[in-house]
């Protein structure tokens, strides 16, 4: 059940169920932004570390700025969706514009056709590649396709029902309105 909560963009929901689940609960208090509540439970976690674990030790260090350390630790699961994910975002922020296409061009390669409930990732992970995809495209000042991508970002944050996804899509719109 946390999982799902999480993979719906329901952080807050989840952290009551996931008190004894130290990485899950890791997860949670990143996606809520409470980076240092989230390195405390990530340390408490025991055993061998996992595609999860490495990913959310990965966000914790590119909150910190850390970059270069964030890339090694998702260059370990190029596999893994989110993963990937988490990549395209850290390369479009470091403006590495052409990295970061390549990864989402490569996630869309591999859903060509959209969200497919039964098949595909969740409406969130389109919802984040489109969010990514439109501020590459923003910053290459390619404001028609940012519009674009944004756009398929709300459509799909309003599908998760994730309301903090399509208040920041929304808002991403207004900033390429006014960029034009």
């Amino acid at each position: 059940m946390v999982e799902g909560l999480l993979e719906c963009g329901e952080p807050v929901r989840a952290l009551p169920f996931c008190a004894d689940l130290p990485i899950l609960r890791a997860q949670a208090l990143v996606d809520t932004g409470q980076h240092d509540l989230a390195t405390l439970a990530l340390a408490s976690a025991t055993g061998a570390s996992n595609s999860r674990q490495r990913r959310i030790e990965a966000q914790l260090l590119m909150a910190r700025g850390e970059l270069a350390n964030a890339r090694s630790l998702l260059e370990q699961d190029t596999a893994c969706m989110p993963s990937r994910l988490i990549l395209a975002a850290l390369h479009e922020r470091n403006g590495e514009l052409d990295q970061a296409e390549a990864v989402l061009q490569g996630l869309l390669r591999e859903w060509p056709s959209g969200h497919n409930p039964e098949k595909g990732p969740p409406p969130l992970a389109f919802a984040s590649l489109h969010t990514t995809y439109g501020l590459v495209e923003r910053q290459r000042r390619n404001l028609d396709q940012a519009h674009h991508h944004f756009q398929k970002a709300t459509e799909f944050a309003q599908q998760a029902g994730h309301l903090r996804h399509v208040a920041i899509s929304l808002l991403n719109l207004g900033v390429v309105a006014k960029d034009r």
